[in-house]
């Protein structure tokens, strides 16, 4: 009798073929449903906190920018004349072309109908890029957007981050009203810290800063 032919191994080749195949079919699958479920998932809502609970929200969240945007001035002695006489407070952006906070702002909060109608009412708003002005950063805030509301005579009387639309008027309202029932108040508090800040600076730099000192002729001060 003959002896049964023994089966033949499968090629090498075609079961690395098949479990390619099946790989390509799994990572497509988890890539489908990852992107249902993307598209799902909502913008969460950004305090002035800043807390952003751990997700980053998408910009596909939120409407195109809308075609009648806040009227920004620049930075500069103009804005703030215009504060002082209209008895308002400076709103300071201070924000950067990086930032994905600060476009999530810029669509959310400033695009909102509803609060860039209150801010052109009653704030003076001012735009300011930080990389281009580094000093006024570091005077300010070093949060990305930095957002401030400023006296007529440039000291930060309020500030935070990221503010949603929902709160942005009621905050900013709060902080208005305070000022304008606490001038006086605010004034005095002010004078007292230039007076401390002018002492301070005539403590550390001596008499090269004292108005006595440069009244003095060359002679005089030679002789002491």
């Amino acid at each position: 009798m003959e002896a049964a032919a023994e089966p033949k191994p499968k090629k090498k080749g075609h079961a690395a073929s098949v479990l390619l195949c099946g790989a390509i079919f799994i990572a497509a699958g988890v890539a489908a449903a990852y992107l249902a479920f993307a598209r799902r998932v909502p913008v969460p809502s950004i305090g002035s906190s800043g807390a952003r609970g751990g997700v980053v929200p998408t910009l596909s969240g939120f409407p195109p920018a809308p075609r009648a945007k806040i009227a920004w001035r620049s930075w500069g002695a103009a804005a703030f004349r215009e504060a002082n006489t209209s008895d308002r407070l400076v709103l300071l952006d201070l924000t950067s072309s990086w930032s994905h906070w600060s476009k999530l702002m810029e669509l959310g909060t400033y695009g909102d109908p509803a609060a860039a109608a209150w801010i052109s009412s009653n704030l003076v708003p001012v735009r300011l890029d930080r990389d281009a002005r580094p000093d006024l950063a570091r005077r300010y805030g070093s949060s990305v957007p930095t957002t401030a509301l400023l006296l007529p005579t440039g000291e930060a009387l309020a500030e935070g981050s990221v503010i949603d639309a929902a709160t942005f008027s009621a905050w900013a309202g709060r902080v208005l009203a305070a000022y304008r029932s606490n001038r006086e108040a605010l004034a005095d508090a002010r004078a007292a810290a230039r007076a401390r800040a002018a002492g301070k600076a005539k403590e550390l730099l001596g008499p090269a800063r004292d108005a006595e000192w440069k009244a003095k002729s060359i002679e005089e001060k030679r002789g002491a």
